[in-house]
């Protein structure tokens, strides 16, 4: 029971960056602010109360629906918030509060915030990539290990770039810098494993659909969430 508790912890924070993640994968490609600008309701404008914002628990609330307008507030919210949760818990019960954790929970957020703007909009903001190096190099470099960063990207990166470079209708642009920033953040083991399930969940994906383009960094962020609770 204590234990289960304590997971509580790992849960709640998981939710809130999950959160944090939709607001960046909304934001980003928009050219919003990410900062400053409060959530509002994306169909009358109102700006939402703290209650409102509190992951999973305020679409509950809400019964998924804005109290003045109605809006249908989309499912993807709650559900991504409380997957992300029980992710973090799953990783707290192997890593523990180590920077470990925290390297994968930053990494996630990211990810997921970029899975969702793919989803979206067909496009990777920069900002994300150029976040997940930025992580990537920092946590690394703080447990001494400076080589990580640059052989994860290469485990990662290096077929998407080289796909993006000789087909670029087969692979985006962005696709490839975000792998690459994936493997800087999550190391060569974990990086390639990634991309390994990625490429093959999605090439089974687009398979099952017909279809010749499927979104990648939906799958690329599952990769992540498989090879850093099961690596």
């Amino acid at each position: 029971m204590t234990e289960a508790l304590f997971l509580l912890v790992p849960f709640a924070l998981g939710t809130i960056l999950a959160s944090h993640g939709g607001l960046l994968g909304y934001r980003l490609p928009r050219k919003g602010n990410v900062v400053w600008v409060p959530s509002k309701c994306e169909g009358c404008g109102r700006r939402l109360s703290l209650l409102e914002l509190l992951p999973v628990i305020g679409y509950l609330l809400a019964r998924g629906r804005c109290r003045e307008c109605g809006y249908r507030i989309p499912v993807g919210y709650p559900l991504s918030e409380m997957f992300l949760g029980l992710v973090f818990a799953g990783l707290w019960l192997k890593l523990g509060p180590s920077g470990a954790f925290f390297r994968a929970a930053v990494a996630l957020t990211l990810l997921l915030a970029a899975a969702l703007s793919d989803l979206e909009k067909r496009e990777i903001p920069d900002a994300l990539s150029a976040s997940l190096f930025f992580f990537g190099f920092l946590f690394w470099g703080l447990s001494g290990h400076w080589s990580a960063p640059v052989m994860g990207a290469l485990a990662c990166g290096g077929l998407p770039l080289a796909l993006a470079l000789i087909c670029p209708r087969g692979m985006g642009g962005g696709d490839a810098k975000l792998a690459l920033g994936t493997g800087a953040v999550l190391g060569p083991f974990a990086g390639a494993l990634a991309l390994g399930v990625a490429s093959v969940s999605g090439a089974a994906w687009a398979l099952c659909l017909r279809r010749k383009e499927v979104p990648f960094v939906p799958f690329l962020f599952g990769g992540a969430v498989f090879a850093l609770l099961l690596s």
